[in-house]
């Protein structure tokens, strides 16, 4: 139920029984502002400082319509608001016909007591309760070789410290049963850190703001994601095995050592060639290589060899071209790139080389990217691709279509996936093929099929190591991005031969397992001992294929996530609040994967019911409990009245030994 209801001084905006908005003279929920947004390149790279802000608190107001669907309310003859209910939801919109007036802040009700989830990709701390975050497109490790990603990562106010993720998303559900999307694809931030209100900012007047309340947990996140837009189902082909990476220069030999390991394969996936000096450590598409044809001409028949065994290709690609390949004078000279503000085009510095960006503003030059792409990916068999690099637009770009890059940089995903969406569904074999992104904003999941996190360390860190991926899955299910995976080992999976870094290894290929998409790159053919351990992850991950196809089919029906939250079924239970790194996979599976050096022993929260533990079958009744987890051996329980309960079992005893 949504109700505007006037009060002393002002109004009361509630949704489902619960206050959102509470405006009075005293105690505005509007401000807006003007400020000087500069540019300067600082150690970051090129970042954005707020200079000379200055805020308007809007206090007077006038109702201006009040129906039963519609009510807008002036203030101050500044900004109109409009409440438009729609069923259950309440969609705020702005008007302001002064442009300068570019800040936006808005004040929401909230309680001591309540947890905050969302906001896409993140980490730990989980609950955002008491914390503040500031959304951006940011990837990672891609311009000058560097983690910060510079150029077009960093658009942050001075010195805030803010660290960007290359899939946030501006919304947010409570453990009140409500969420609550932000519809601006300005840099914004979220603060939770006061005890009875939540504080939205925005460096532009949004274009809506969507509030929802459902009676249930499971209800409210299904909600949002209806309303943001659900996953392409996963093709059933991604659940018979692994998705494994193979290297330029050594692809037979890596794929017949994974073959004769026993490793399971759905997939193999190739990222294309190196670029610029030998031992560069950037890979370009093999259509914008000088060696690209020739590299097509090889790669055609092993595509047609692999099909014949079942395996199927998926490719790589981006939207940028290497100024040394043999495309970019074409795009160039017809106007097809993106531009610097000096002029000329914008070329970012990489490791390796120097590339520029395709204009996907510009029809002419995206429908002829989305040619090149489709011939070679579609045309060379390509069951799928990664697209990469949908986040590097520089926030000082100028434009064919004469936007403003600061509020382009965001929707500079969805421009990307959207192109990647369009050669699947012009296919005709929509359900066949797979593609999967690192970067997105508000309503990627409806192109994405999968995400995955990029630019990932092997190593134990909770910030940029395997612990992340635990908490990043969990966040970006509860804003609507349900198949969520990581490349097994990160950017350094080739280091990876002895110590700690090795264990890692071995532990996130257990992780992999119990997840939707399982995903490596190969470490080369002499490693005889990760292929070993790889083969046995590989089988359970594919004798897990009936669940797999249920979990992912439950998402598309029930709007839920493949890797949930467990408080989502068990809201009673406040200790679940507290764990960021243990994980409901589907209604029945209960996954506490080893996240810590060293560690034989995991420490695991089950909700109230009756759990089964997958590799001893020993009963519990919920509780905090401590099982042996040796490599190999991860805690995972599944819920004995699961119709799955003998799939389960039956892994138990067939899952080859170490």
């Amino acid at each position: 139920m949504i109700s505007i209801e006037a009060a002393r001084d002002g109004f009361v905006v509630s949704v489902g029984g619960q206050r959102l908005l509470v405006h009075g003279r005293r105690s505005p929920c509007i401000e807006i502002g003007r400020a000087e947004i500069s540019f300067h390149r600082g150690r970051g790279g090129l970042c954005a400082r707020r200079k000379r802000s200055s805020w308007l608190s809007l206090r007077d107001f006038s109702v201006i319509t009040n129906g039963p669907e519609l009510t807008v309310i002036e203030f101050g003859g500044i900004l109109r608001m409009s409440f438009h209910r729609e069923e259950e939801l309440l969609r705020l919109g702005f008007e302001c016909s002064d442009p300068s007036w570019n800040l936006f802040r808005i004040r929401l009700q909230a309680q001591a007591g309540e947890h905050i989830y969302g906001l896409g990709e993140g980490g730990a701390p989980l609950d955002l309760k008491g914390r503040s975050k500031a959304l951006w497109v940011a990837e990672k490790g891609r311009l000058h070789g560097g983690r910060g990603g510079r150029l077009a990562a960093q658009f942050r106010p001075g010195a805030s410290g803010e660290k960007g993720f290359a899939l946030p998303i501006p919304a947010f559900v409570s453990s009140r049963n409500y969420w609550c999307a932000l519809d601006s694809p300005a840099w914004s931030v979220f603060d939770f850190r006061r005890r009875s209100t939540t504080t939205i900012e925005t460096w532009t007047l949004p274009s809506s703001i969507i509030v929802g309340s459902r009676p249930t947990a499971p209800e409210t996140v299904r909600e949002l994601r209806r309303v943001l837009g659900a996953q392409p189902l996963l093709p059933s082909w991604i659940f018979d095995g692994i998705c494994l990476g193979l290297g330029p220069g050594a692809m037979a030999e890596e794929l017949d050592a994974a073959l004769a390991a026993g490793v399971k394969l759905s997939s193999v996936w190739t990222d294309g060639l190196e670029a610029g000096k030998p031992g560069a450590a950037f890979l370009r598409p093999s259509w914008d290589c000088a060696a690209g044809p020739a590299f097509e001409r090889d790669l055609r028949p092993l595509v047609r060899l692999w099909r014949e065994q079942g395996i199927r290709w998926l490719g790589f690609a981006d939207p940028y071209l290497d100024r040394q390949g043999p495309l970019y004078a074409e795009a160039s000279s017809k106007g097809w790139l993106v531009k610097s503000p000096l002029g000329g085009d914008y070329i970012l510095p990489v490791a390796g080389g120097h590339l520029a960006l395709v204009d996907l503003t510009h029809p002419a030059a995206r429908a002829w990217l989305k040619g090149l792409l489709a011939s070679s990916l579609l045309g060379l068999g390509a069951a799928g691709w990664l697209a990469d690099s949908g986040g590097l637009l520089p926030a000082d770009a100028v434009l064919h279509s004469g936007a403003d890059a600061r509020l382009v940089h965001n929707l500079w995903p969805l421009l990307w996936a959207g192109l990647s969406n369009e050669l699947i569904q012009e296919s005709g074999k929509a359900r066949a093929l797979f593609f999967a992104m690192r970067s997105g904003w508000l309503g990627s999941g409806a192109f994405l099929p999968a995400v995955y996190a990029g630019e990932r360390s092997l190593g134990f860190g909770a910030e940029d190591g395997l612990p992340g991926l635990v908490p990043a899955a969990l966040s970006l299910g509860l804003t609507g991005i349900s198949a969520f995976h990581a490349e097994v080992g990160g950017r350094k999976l080739g280091q990876a031969r002895q110590g700690k870094a090795r264990e890692c290894l071995w532990r996130w290929m257990e992780l992999a397992a119990f997840s939707p998409v399982f995903r490596s790159r190969s470490p080369g053919a002499g490693d005889s001992d990760f292929l070993v351990h790889l083969a046995r992850m590989s089988d359970i991950h594919a004798a897990l294929k009936p669940y797999h196809e249920t979990v992912a089919a439950e998402g598309q029906s029930l709007g839920l996530p493949d890797i949930r939250h467990p408080y989502l079924h068990y809201e009673a239970e406040e200790e679940l609040h507290r764990r960021d790194w243990q994980y409901l996979y589907g209604r029945d599976l209960l996954v506490a994967p080893s996240l810590a050096a060293g560690a034989e022993l995991t420490e695991v929260y089950l909700p109230a019911d009756d759990w089964v533990h997958l590799w001893s079958s020993r009963n519990f009744h919920g509780g905090l409990v401590t099982v042996d987890s040796p490599l190999g051996f991860p805690a995972v329980f599944y819920r004995s009245s699961s119709p799955f309960a003998a799939l389960f079992d039956s892994i138990r005893r067939t899952a080859r030994r170490l």
